[in-house]
């Protein structure tokens, strides 16, 4: 069952798993996944909050025998802004069963008197890990991506076709930089192909 992770404790466990994937800390262009023998694959941010993302979540889930998978913000802080100002981290144990619906009530889901605070709404960079760690999710609102990184190529075979490789993402015009972006795009490119 899909459930908030109120626990300190347990959310510095998922911390430390998430800590194993992704660098918490990194902005792109750099590097954010840790693991260099990685397989990379992007699509639009609104799409991986959509149900047909979840999806393609739940796919991965399952091809990487996997039955959750650890949802939150790195931007704004869970430490600094979500357990200061709702006494939790905002972070959630998502289920290979729940539903899209599902999946698009807990991104919708006020974190404590704060509709607005909630994930879908105000997270500028969103993650997602499989507890196993055979995937992860690095999603970031302002450059309008989310970057799928697999440690098995097999995995990509099993997610749909709105997640493109990172040199097709940038020639379809889908990553939006909003400044002179030729330096930004190549170290992007040279990092994730």
């Amino acid at each position: 069952m899909n459930r908030l992770i109120v626990d300190h404790e347990e959310f510095k466990r998922v911390w430390s798993t998430v800590a194993l994937t992704m660098d918490q800390t990194a902005l792109l262009p750099s590097r954010v996944f840790r693991n260099e023998n990685m397989y990379f694959r992007f699509a639009e941010f609104d799409y991986l909050l959509s149900e047909e993302g979840w999806t393609d979540c739940v796919s991965l889930l399952n091809v990487a025998c996997c039955g959750e998978m650890f949802v939150g913000s790195l931007d704004p802080n869970p430490i600094d802004y979500y357990v200061r100002h709702f006494g939790h981290p905002g972070w959630w144990v998502v289920d290979d069963v729940a539903t899209g619906s599902d999946y698009l009530r807990l991104l919708a889901a006020d974190p404590g008197n704060s509709g607005a605070d909630a994930l879908r709404y105000n997270a500028e960079i969103l993650c997602f890990v499989a507890s196993n760690q055979q995937f992860s999710i690095y999603a970031n609102r302002s450059f309008e991506c989310a970057i799928l990184a697999v440690s098995n190529a097999a995995h990509l075979e099993v997610i749909g076709d709105k997640w493109l490789s990172c040199d097709t993402f940038v020639a379809n015009g889908l990553l939006s930089t909003g400044r002179p972006a030729e330096a930004f795009i190549a170290t992007l490119v040279k990092n994730f192909s």
